[in-house]
């Protein structure tokens, strides 16, 4: 039976990671200075959070996520990360949505308050 299921769980299990667009900021050191932070992006399946733990982030630099998707597959190998879904895949759910919504409105079903 242990031998069943380590042949079986490994073939049919799948595997996903998910990709961060992370922005690490860097104060101005002088508070007055009018000139723009200045700003690095990069893609990473660290979040924020774990990001600082496993490279170099000076004390006066911030790093947050601005975009985050999902990806299957695996990340061994130093296989590349996906890239991120095109927007208009996220605009055809969306509209997708509307009109069932818009369905939903012309049936005789009243609406709730």
């Amino acid at each position: 039976m242990t031998i069943l299921t380590c042949v079986i769980i490994p073939i049919a299990s799948k595997s996903e990671y998910r990709v961060f667009r992370l922005q690490i900021t860097k104060a101005n050191e002088d508070p007055k200075s009018t000139e723009p932070p200045e700003i690095r992006t990069i893609e990473s399946t660290l979040d924020p959070l774990q990001y600082p733990y496993y490279f170099p982030v000076a004390a006066n630099e911030r790093v947050t996520y601005t975009e985050t998707w999902r990806c299957r597959g695996r990340t061994s190998d130093f296989t590349p990360l996906c890239s991120q879904p095109a927007k208009g895949s996220q605009l055809r759910k969306s509209s997708n949505l509307k009109k069932e919504e818009s369905t939903a409105a012309s049936s005789k079903i009243p609406p709730q308050k």
